[in-house]
């Protein structure tokens, strides 16, 4: 596992994940249903909530004329959840989302868009072995 995958994102490597990318506040805005003013004050939060890390992570290159992303119907959010190892409880810590809340993002097909990117960007459970 990568470790940057892991660890949280400082503002400055936010800032340039989202350059390396090309997203621009107002296109995050847009994807994940947030004001520009939302995004800038996620952008330098250092204390962020680490499913906008992930989030970011889990967004393709913007390019012009891309296709539009879709949203993640709930039985493919439970599947890729348990494809890269994750349960409620392991997510869960990681989103600092408590299992009930988790289990009704999972559940909810108009769940905020940047919990299906986190989850996209989300690293695969590794168990030491």
């Amino acid at each position: 596992m990568n470790r940057n995958c892991v660890e949280p994102l400082i503002p400055d490597a936010f800032r340039a994940l989202m350059e390396e990318k090309n997203w621009t506040t107002e296109r995050l805005g847009a994807r994940w249903l947030l004001g520009v003013r939302r995004v800038q004050q996620i952008v330098v939060d250092p204390y962020r909530s680490r499913y906008f890390d992930d989030a970011l992570r889990g967004l393709p290159a913007w390019s012009a004329g891309m296709a539009p992303l879709a949203s993640m119907p709930s039985d493919e959010f439970m599947a890729l959840m348990k494809a890269k190892g994750w349960t409620n409880e392991r997510l869960g810590m990681r989103w600092l989302l408590g299992i009930r809340r988790l289990q009704q993002v999972a559940a909810d097909a108009h769940r905020s868009r940047y919990f299906d990117d986190a989850l996209r960007g989300a690293p695969y459970w590794i168990v030491d072995q």
